[in-house]
């Protein structure tokens, strides 16, 4: 760490709060999201108030102000995002790999929608919102078939 230079902490899952909790001189704003990605919903997707509560009391432990970001998509809009990745992949990649229907389901049915009566300092909920589409052709073929 250098004199004079503001470090930011950014951990995308429980151990890297951890590590960045541990970490000197880093300032720390606390963020959980729920996310529907694959690598993301098998292993940090917060989807419940159990995994979230060990963030929020870290977070209060260190008196790190701990606010959630939702971005919420309908399970019926994650059923077309993921059709569309595997056939047509996504913006920032080439290969096309879709999620197991099976991973969807049951990321719903154990989802816990978060409240900010669980310790957040704040709340934002974000909606789904498509794009950004590589080309004209991508837009009309994703648009085909969502409503």
């Amino acid at each position: 760490m250098r004199d004079g230079v503001r470090y930011t902490g950014l951990w995308l899952n429980e151990k890297g709060l951890l590590r960045a909790l541990d970490a000197e001189g880093l300032t720390l704003k606390g963020s959980i999201s729920n996310v529907t990605s694959e690598a993301f919903m098998i292993r940090n997707t917060n989807r419940d108030k159990a995994t979230r509560a060990r963030y929020v009391q870290l977070a209060a432990q260190r008196k790190v102000p701990c606010r959630c970001v939702w971005l919420q998509t309908t399970k019926e809009e994650s059923f077309h995002l993921n059709g569309f990745r595997g056939s047509h992949g996504t913006a920032g990649e080439t290969g096309k790999r879709q999620v197991p229907d099976v991973v969807l389901h049951t990321y719903f049915k154990r989802l816990e929608p978060p409240k900010q009566s669980e310790g957040f300092a704040s709340m934002d909920t974000i909606g789904f919102v498509p794009g950004p589409f590589r080309n004209q052709q991508h837009f009309e073929a994703f648009y085909q078939f969502y409503n």
